[in-house]
């Protein structure tokens, strides 16, 4: 057990002591440490979940907002296959079927349900694919027939 001596009466007192045994003074840094430290880790704990569940919850919403949006775009009778991917520079190529058109205004019609779906940011681009050409393994950029941002529809030569 380690001593210290009491601030007002210079007696030896006990470090884990609330007060002085010989006049009663108070401990001023034990009496008030344990409960502001149990205070901020309570509040810290308190932020630290809200901050995850605010996370958690919005990751969630996005994953059912893209899954409903691929299904959706799937459903098109055009579209063969979807790819999304985030991280990329162009998220989404939809796969169809070369017909000889360009397919600009395909793309801005796949843009219009992403936003349906709450989508859309500043760099949310679509590219439509030919789905035969990327089966035989060349890359989108070679296959595109029309790429669109979504967020000011300007369009990009394939």
């Amino acid at each position: 057990m380690t001593l210290m001596k009491c601030k007002e009466c210079d007696h030896q007192v006990a470090q884990n002591a609330f007060s002085c045994p010989n006049c009663g003074a108070h401990n001023p840094t034990k009496a008030g440490e344990g409960f502001l430290k149990g205070f901020f880790i309570f509040i810290g704990a308190i932020f630290f979940a809200l901050v995850l569940f605010m996370s958690l919850a919005s990751a969630n919403e996005t994953d059912k907002n893209v899954l409903a949006a691929k299904n959706e775009i799937k459903g098109e009778q055009k579209v063969i296959d979807v790819y999304y991917d985030p991280s990329a520079a162009v998220q989404w190529h939809i796969g169809v079927y070369d017909d000889g058109s360009k397919r600009h205004g395909y793309a801005s019609y796949i843009c219009d349900i992403l936003y349906e779906h709450a989508l859309v940011r500043s760099d949310t681009s679509v590219r439509i694919v030919d789905i035969k050409r990327v089966k035989q393994g060349q890359s989108f950029r070679e296959t595109s027939l029309g790429r669109v941002n979504c967020s000011n529809y300007q369009q990009y030569a394939p």
